[in-house]
């Protein structure tokens, strides 16, 4: 579809804003990542965000076999814009029926596309940086033994408290 046919005639770079639900069908999408590897080797420059998660962390190591990741956390829709065009779809289940597509490829509107994503790009964190992360959020996490009714309330005032402090 457009998504293969914008990868296609990609000349200098390609930048994908990604949903984590739906990175998992654009990494097991064969045209797409075909594409995604001829465009790499004509030069071609690739770049993903999405919201990387303990349960999409292999995605996105075979997504970097032909693109450079950065994590962002919240990332909703997608939008995937290159030098000369963009594509955006706004609706939390891509490519669904209720789907709100835009396109366009006035140099304009590609340019400020363009821009956006850079801004982006600029406050997301490298892939390795969010593995640690994530690495390091599993090992901070324990198991307690609660022995009596005492122990549980103050658990679990302190889990609502934290709660609360994290806007939960």
């Amino acid at each position: 579809g457009r998504v293969k046919r914008m990868l296609d005639n990609a000349e200098s770079v390609v930048n994908v804003c990604l949903i984590p639900s739906f990175l998992q069908s654009y990494v097991n999408n064969f045209e797409i990542q075909n594409s995604h590897r001829n465009a790499q080797s004509r030069g071609v420059k690739l770049r993903c965000i999405t919201e990387i998660k303990e349960d999409n962390i292999e995605k996105c190591r075979q997504l970097m076999s032909t693109a450079e990741i950065r994590h962002l956390p919240n990332v909703i829709g997608i939008l995937l814009v290159t030098e000369k065009e963009f594509f955006n779809d706004i609706d939390p289940l891509p490519f669904s029926s209720s789907s709100q597509l835009l396109y366009g490829y006035l140099e304009e509107v590609v340019k400020q596309h363009l821009d956006i994503f850079e801004n982006l790009w600029n406050n997301g964190i490298t892939v390795e940086e969010r593995i640690q992360q994530i690495e390091k959020e599993k090992d901070q996490e324990e198991t307690r033994l609660i022995e009596t009714s005492t122990q549980f309330h103050n658990f679990m005032i302190n889990c609502l408290q934290d709660a609360i402090e994290k806007d939960w």
